[in-house]
């Protein structure tokens, strides 16, 4: 393993808060590295490598000793059992051999955390990768997630966000909360893509997947206002592409049903499936059929029209109140939503063809 010069001096800059002596890191070319000591960053430090050669702390008794060297404690550095490098604090090392065990633990404890972050960083990098190569159709974009005999069931959860609800030092603890609880361990993915964080969840049953999307949406709810949809089940790595798109159609259709919950399985869509499943083609002729007589700039108003009567089961004025018009307004509009389209939104099947129509036109927007 190989320190980066920012590494290594971050260390002896946090050493030196601890014991106020001057501190070199010395990587495994006897070349300092990294000092408190700016004069010495770059010179080759004899001492260290005696030490490295010799595999054993070195104590300097005298500034001429070696070439490069001054009076301290040189001690070699560790990770995973291979050495790294020398620390060494400058200073009469009878004086501060007592710092020394407790400066090269520090500094082995800051080495791995360093490593720990970057490979840390990495791996998410990877992850993303590899489930954007899924949900693209592009198996070459990244490494398999699983091997080619692992059928478990698998599923996407897509969680959104409004726009402005959460900044990106609030989505970095929503994306640390979400890992936490789908146990990253036990090959299930995570990762963010622009304003949604993509779940993959293996071996799970229909109960339990349940109680984890909603588990997900009570920690995560108090950062924003958030939308969760999930998709369908299945046990190939490449289908995944299809639970994904299930649980995008899942968000849309939410919010455009007036549904008082922010949680949306595709499997429990009604007639959201229907609509999910019909070509482009079909649903542009069906909402032509209804609406084609509704002026352009008339459309946005039948539309929230609509969903209000749909919302409050038809009560005047409750569908009033929150469109802020007056009662008598409403009446007016659904009386003139039925001479335009000859559809009386009183009469419950003639409701259910405009309803349709509004709802397809949002769906294929």
């Amino acid at each position: 393993m190989k320190i980066n010069k920012y590494a290594a001096q971050s260390i002896v800059d946090s050493m030196k808060e601890i014991i106020n002596y001057d501190i070199n890191f010395i990587d495994n070319n006897g070349v300092i590295l990294a000092s408190t000591d700016e004069h010495r960053i770059g010179q080759e430090h004899y001492g260290a490598k005696i030490c490295i050669h010799n595999k054993e702390d070195l104590f300097i008794y005298s500034d001429d000793l070696y070439k490069g060297s001054k009076k301290g404690i040189n001690m070699l550095l560790y990770f995973e059992n291979e050495i790294i490098g020398v620390i060494g604090i400058t200073g009469e090392p009878d004086v501060i051999d007592k710092y020394g065990r407790i400066i090269k633990k520090m500094s082995e404890i800051l080495i791995y955390e360093d490593w720990y972050k970057t490979n840390k960083m990495k791996m998410k990098e990877n992850v993303r990768i590899s489930i954007e190569g899924l949900l693209l159709d592009n198996k070459s974009a990244g490494p398999s997630l699983y091997p080619e005999n692992d059928i478990s069931e698998k599923y996407i959860i897509t969680i959104i966000w409004e726009k402005d609800s959460i900044d990106s030092a609030r989505l970095d603890k929503v994306y640390n909360k979400i890992m936490s609880l789908i146990n990253i361990d036990n090959n299930n993915y995570i990762a963010q893509f622009y304003n949604e964080i993509v779940v993959i969840i293996s071996a799970i049953n229909e109960d339990e997947l349940s109680y984890l999307v909603h588990k997900i949406y009570e920690t995560i709810k108090v950062y924003g206002t958030f939308s969760i949809g999930v998709g369908s089940s299945y046990r190939n790595e490449i289908d995944l592409k299809k639970s994904y798109d299930e649980s995008k159609a899942s968000l849309k259709w939410n919010s455009i049903s007036s549904s008082s919950t922010s949680i949306a399985f595709y499997e429990n869509l009604d007639l959201g499936l229907l609509f999910n499943n019909t070509t482009k083609t079909d649903i542009k002729i069906y909402i032509n059929s209804i609406t084609k007589n509704i002026p352009e700039k008339d459309i946005a108003l039948y539309l929230e029209l609509i969903q209000s009567y749909s919302k409050h089961n038809g009560k005047i004025k409750e569908i009033g109140e929150e469109l802020y018009i007056h009662k008598n307004t409403v009446q007016y509009r659904l009386n003139r939503l039925y001479e335009i389209t000859g559809y009386n939104p009183r009469n419950i099947t003639d409701f259910v063809k405009l309803y349709l129509a509004f709802s397809m036109m949002e769906l294929d927007d």
